[in-house]
């Protein structure tokens, strides 16, 4: 499937929720939204089937382990290791500023001008316009806009959104996120989601046809990014050594 050929609305739809689904194991399980207790194996086959992306059976496998793993976590075990991993941005960032070597307030200004043409604001208060799991959910939100369009405007203008949104922002790192979140962590939950996430993610582009840069303007050191005029410095980045990690609870 190519970008000249169309998804029907329900195909649309599954790639909302898949997404939705992805935003949910990046998040600490006090603001999980989806019901990972009650899904299957078979929801996951028959949610990647109806998204209509390639090598369905595959992806299915995929986010069934990340699933499956989300269900047996223990709740104060995934908090632990995901605000050490993301709340205080040191060992894995997860804002496209922190990874793009543009500068942070065009970043931050242009996708704020996307949620703006389009009304639409995070439900989850607190994060910055440029964080993942933001820019990872107003993609769902044109999905369903594409889904529900009525008429070829509509859509068009959806689809023109998507295309621009993906290739301007989160093209470009989305691979660059999954690495380092791979590289910062060992709890089991969050290693199958960063395996899962380039997966789905390269499986929507080419169903799209949006375009994947394989030379993105990514920083030298991933997530580590030059002290600004107007921020206050922060701490280097520390890598945990083998006995750190091991001696630590909470550790990733």
């Amino acid at each position: 499937m190519n970008q000249s050929e169309s998804f029907d609305a329900i195909a649309l739809l599954a790639q909302a929720d898949l997404v939705l689904i992805t935003v949910d194991l990046l998040r600490p399980p006090s603001l999980h939204q989806q019901p990972f207790a009650s899904m299957g194996k078979a929801d996951m086959v028959a949610l990647c089937a109806a998204a209509q992306l390639p090598a369905s059976d595959a992806l299915a496998d995929r986010l069934w382990c990340a699933v499956e793993l989300a269900q047996t976590a223990e709740p104060s075990m995934w908090d632990g290791c995901w605000r050490l991993l993301f709340d205080a941005s040191l060992y894995c960032p997860i804002n496209e500023s922190a990874y793009i070597r543009r500068d942070k307030g065009a970043i931050i200004g242009d996708v704020c001008g996307f949620y703006r043409a389009f009304g639409w604001q995070s439900a989850a208060n607190g994060e910055r316009p440029d964080h993942l799991l933001t820019e990872l959910e107003f993609v769902a939100m044109l999905l369903v806009m594409s889904a529900r369009a009525t008429s070829q405007d509509q859509l068009d203008i959806t689809r023109q959104a998507l295309e621009r949104f993906t290739r301007d922002h989160l093209n470009d790192w989305i691979d660059a996120f999954a690495a380092k979140l791979q590289q910062t962590t060992t709890f089991p939950v969050l290693e199958a989601t960063a395996r899962w996430l380039p997966d789905l993610w390269h499986a929507m582009a080419e169903c799209h046809g949006w375009v994947l840069d394989p030379n993105p303007p990514l920083r030298s050191v991933p997530g580590q990014e030059p002290e600004e005029a107007y921020e206050c410095g922060a701490p280097d980045v520390v890598a945990l050594s083998a006995g750190q990690r091991s001696s630590s609870k909470t550790s990733p």
